[in-house]
């Protein structure tokens, strides 16, 4: 999935971790404040503006999660945050700019575990294979992925100016995975004869309608349904190899 990387953000991220890692190594415990100051002095401008996006962004997924959009105001997102309203106004300007945050920072986090996966690097019925078990595989961004599925159902609802948004993104996904489909039945590993812009349509339909499915009833054994469907797909397209 991809809507608008970031490079920078995460780039920034990981400065920040490093940044610190550094700060706390050595610092006995009792001296936070020492801590909080030297922190504060290590930081370069784009690594605190990064940091408070990631809090914010954070803050906003959560109050989604609980409550809908409705419940993420800027008030209660920048005290969710431990930050102003006011820096929450600064960087989104909007609830349509807040939101479209939102989606980009989900849909890059999903873009980068494929990466950490190497999905770029197998034959295309592999990488079908892969993007199906990445996606229903259970990973400690679910609270944050869940968002967009909550975001998703208010776009059919009581925000129906987000669906262009979600059309898009899924348009980016019917696209990869077509594409996907059409280079494995060129290779002869996927069968010649299915409809590859159908089957994509149909797969991301399903891999939606299991997430939003967890989150509807949270014992739903999402282990047994990812290995049925990979089964279930291999079959489906005669995937050889």
């Amino acid at each position: 999935m991809a809507l608008r990387v970031r490079n920078h953000h995460r780039h920034d991220i990981g400065c920040v971790t490093n940044n610190i890692c550094a700060c706390y190594h050595g610092v006995t415990q009792g001296n936070e404040a020492f801590v909080d100051k030297q922190l504060e002095k290590t930081l370069t401008q784009a690594e605190r503006r990064a940091a408070s996006e990631e809090k914010l962004l954070r803050a906003a997924a959560e109050l989604i999660s609980e409550g809908g959009v409705v419940a993420a105001t800027f008030e209660r997102i920048g005290k969710r945050a431990g930050l102003s309203r006011g820096l929450v106004s600064q960087r989104f300007g909007s609830k349509e700019g807040l939101v479209n945050a939102l989606v980009d920072d989900v849909v890059q986090r999903f873009d980068e575990l494929l990466f950490q996966y190497h999905i770029h690097e197998l034959a295309p019925h592999e990488a079908i294979i892969a993007f199906v078990d990445i996606y229903l595989s259970e990973n400690d961004e679910d609270a944050v992925r869940d968002t967009y599925h909550v975001l998703l159902a208010e776009s059919l609802g009581a925000q129906p100016a987000l669906r262009p948004l979600f059309a898009r993104v899924h348009d980016v996904v019917r696209d990869r995975l077509r594409q996907l489909i059409e280079r494995g039945q060129k290779l002869g590993t996927i069968y010649s004869q299915l409809d590859a812009d159908a089957t994509a349509i149909s797969l991301g339909a399903f891999l939606l309608g299991v997430r939003i499915q967890c989150m509807v009833n949270p014992d739903t054994d999402i282990d047994a349904v990812r290995t049925n469907a990979i089964s279930s797909l291999r079959a489906m397209m005669g995937m050889k190899g």
